[in-house]
């Protein structure tokens, strides 16, 4: 709350966090995994908390976005970080761009898998 308070005062994020149904989940996945990218998951999801705390639909596309959509950058995630200092200590040659190919293949579809699950049993959890 602090962070969200603080350091994103200035943007609109009740719009980005607002939309209701289908399309408001795929608006907060879209959104949180692209944050989740550039500024590390762990960041990303406590902006986005104090939007979504009352929404579980909401909540859970938060969650999912910013727990896979980093995997496509490296800076996404410290356990990316890790993994490639890992490689590089045993000597294997990684770079940013194998994670990207290997998240995009790998991600992606599990991604579209996750917000298809999300959309059709948000129902079931109190989703719009």
């Amino acid at each position: 709350a602090i962070l969200a308070d603080a350091g994103v005062a200035h943007l609109s994020l009740n719009a980005v966090f607002s939309g209701h149904g289908a399309l408001g989940m795929l608006k907060t996945m879209g959104v949180a995994a692209v944050a989740a990218n550039f500024v590390n998951n762990l960041p990303a999801f406590l902006v986005g908390l104090p939007f979504v705390t009352h929404r579980p639909d909401q909540l859970w596309a938060l969650l999912i976005a910013v727990n896979m959509g980093p995997s496509l950058l490296i800076t996404g995630t410290l356990a990316s970080l890790l993994w490639h200092d890992t490689m590089a200590t045993v000597g294997c040659r990684a770079t940013a761009r194998d994670l990207f190919r290997l998240g995009a293949r790998v991600t992606l579809p599990a991604a579209i898998v996750a917000a298809c699950s999300l959309v059709v049993l948000a129902p079931l959890y109190g989703g719009s």
